[in-house]
């Protein structure tokens, strides 16, 4: 029995289908994998045959607590749980498996985010200051990051076309494919196009790609680890453009859209991390009553 819902290529194809990122599937088939593997170890173990798996009830249960047993954070927990609720859901539609496990409630962590001020970045910027190629591609990529507040698997993918305009000062803007298959168009500033432009003047290869290495385009994994040197990572940057819009007043919904976010619910965790005394002060309706008293 536990081989006919051991599926995971179907479940993949049918995700491929939905236009989920690669990195979304990668991650879908790693939690699932990590599950299965975790069964035949518990199979094995205790001797169990197939059915004992399958007719448990609290199969789920007992693995969310061998995963906290491992120290495991607790928004990895909820996606696990998500990831093998999709993934049972599929087996029930898709090819007629009842399999009915009890789906584990994983309460969501709320982190409060950190935001990197203006002092900070000057002083990330200041530590890249040599011109040497590294430094200045560096420099580059994070002013990009910050301007467009693209997620870093975005920014790898950027081809040298899509930006052509931007590298010739005819536009400002440009347009990505992001998360989910969907386009959005985003911004550069003056100092992300200079540092661009800097850049350019330094590449080499003919790599369609802007980020470009020695084959193909350097990857997220080269790009995290350039800025942990720094102590900071890359979505750091964009959660410092979003705070900052929303700090000056944009609306959420046009936030939401340059950030290419799927729910303005979370858009709105940016209002959090705006100092909520000034805030108050600033839009309380009896504040100004108060003072006047």
């Amino acid at each position: 029995m536990l081989g006919d819902f051991k599926n995971l290529e179907l479940f993949i194809d049918f995700l491929n289908e939905k236009n989920l990122s690669r990195n979304s599937i990668a991650a879908y088939r790693r939690d699932i994998n990590s599950f299965l593997n975790w069964i035949t170890i518990v199979q094995s173990d205790n001797h169990l045959m197939p059915n004992d798996i399958v007719n448990n009830r609290n199969i789920l249960i007992e693995y969310m607590e061998y995963c906290r047993q491992n120290n495991l954070a607790q928004a990895t927990l909820q996606r696990r749980v998500q990831t093998l609720n999709q993934w049972i859901n599929f087996q029930r539609n898709e090819m007629n498996i009842q399999w009915n496990p009890v789906i584990p409630q994983i309460k969501k962590e709320r982190k409060d985010l950190t935001i990197i001020d203006h002092s900070m970045m000057q002083l990330i910027l200041k530590q890249i200051s040599a011109n040497n190629f590294h430094n200045v591609r560096l420099k580059a990529i994070i002013n990009m990051l910050y301007s467009t507040g693209l997620r870093v698997s975005e920014l790898i993918q950027i081809k040298m076309n899509d930006i052509k305009d931007v590298l010739e000062n005819h536009e400002k803007s440009f347009r990505i494919i992001g998360k989910g298959n969907k386009e959005r168009q985003v911004f550069m500033t003056h100092d992300a196009v200079e540092s661009l432009q800097a850049y350019i003047k330094m590449r080499k290869g003919s790599s369609i790609y802007l980020w470009n290495n020695e084959t193909n385009h350097i990857t997220r994994q080269a790009v995290f680890l350039w800025l942990q040197k720094l102590n900071v990572a890359p979505h750091d940057f964009r959660h410092k453009l979003a705070s900052d819009l929303v700090r000056n007043g944009m609306n959420l919904l046009e936030v939401k859209k340059i950030m290419g976010h799927s729910s303005v619910k979370t858009t709105s965790l940016y209002t959090h991390a705006i100092d909520p005394e000034i805030e108050i002060k600033k839009y309380h309706p009896l504040h100004n009553k108060i003072n006047k008293i």
